[in-house]
């Protein structure tokens, strides 16, 4: 499938009703309102089209971009692109989802979430902290940087209750 065919498809998806739940969530324009449930399938129709994921995630689109995410291969991305996938998610489903799930992905995952969650900007610091989140779940606790995670634990505990709303969500992950 191509860009725009998946654009029009996202569109029809969409409803009122799941637009205004959104942005009651912070949801920004450019969204068509299209329940995740709804996102699957279309993932399953283009999963292993890393291009047309990047493309996705570029249309600035909130359901575009989430369905990227579902897509896109994070092993393959350089760390600029994820950097920017960072830095232009437009709000929390994207910034702590969409972009920790394909960071998760990439083999300097770690490495990349420690930069990020020393961000100033809220959003980039929650995608570090939920890429962490997300690797500790997936790579197996013997190929782990424990005494690492260990001093992330105890910057927490200093830290949490003066960061921002959403960077706590992802520490407490």
């Amino acid at each position: 499938m191509k860009l725009l065919e998946i654009m029009k498809l996202l569109e029809s998806k969409g409803s009122e009703q799941t637009r205004k739940t959104f942005r009651n969530h912070g949801a920004p324009e450019s969204l068509f309102g299209v329940k995740v449930g709804d996102l699957k399938p279309i993932a399953k129709r283009i999963k292993g089209d890393h291009a047309l994921a990047l493309q996705l995630y570029e249309t600035g689109n909130s359901d575009a971009m989430y369905l990227a995410g579902l897509v896109a291969d994070g092993s393959r991305m350089s760390k600029s692109e994820l950097d920017h996938w960072a830095e232009s998610a437009t709000w929390h489903m994207i910034s702590g989802y969409t972009v920790p799930w394909v960071a998760a992905e990439h083999p300097d995952a770690i490495a990349i979430a420690l930069e990020w969650i020393d961000s100033p900007k809220e959003h980039i610091a929650t995608s570090g902290w939920a890429t962490l989140s997300s690797v500790v779940c997936v790579v197996p606790d013997e190929s782990l940087p424990m005494n690492l995670l260990g001093s992330l634990i105890s910057r927490i505990v200093k830290t949490l209750h003066h960061s921002p709303n959403r960077v706590r969500y992802g520490m407490n992950d």
